[in-house]
C-alpha cells in the first residue's frame, strides 16, 4: 500500500525567532505528541526546534536556568531553516 505525503504529514506550530525558550517548553508540555516547532522570521522559516534536542540542551546542569528566559535562536537548528 502506498501513501501520499499529505496523508502522513502533520502540521507543526510555528513561533517567532523572538520567543523565549520558556514558550517552547510550554508548547511541548501542552502537546506530548508534538516532536518539533518551526521558528520563523519575517514569514520565512529560520530554523527548527526538535523536542529531543531541546530537552537535551535544557536538561544539563545549568541548562534550564541558562535558556528559559532567552530567545529560541540559541537552541534552534539553523541548518533546517532553508538557508536564512
Amino acid at each position: 500500500m502506498f501513501l501520499q505525503i499529505g496523508e502522513i504529514a502533520e502540521q507543526i506550530p510555528d513561533i517567532s525567532i523572538h520567543h523565549k525558550c520558556g514558550f517552547v517548553d510550554q508548547i511541548f508540555k501542552s502537546n506530548s505528541q508534538l516532536q518539533g516547532v518551526a521558528v520563523t522570521e519575517n514569514g520565512r522559516t529560520a530554523g527548527l526546534i526538535m523536542r529531543i534536542s531541546f530537552y537535551q540542551k535544557i536538561g544539563t546542569l545549568y541548562g534550564y536556568t541558562l535558556y528559559m528566559g532567552r530567545p529560541v535562536e540559541l537552541v534552534m537548528d539553523k541548518s533546517a531553516g532553508g538557508g536564512l
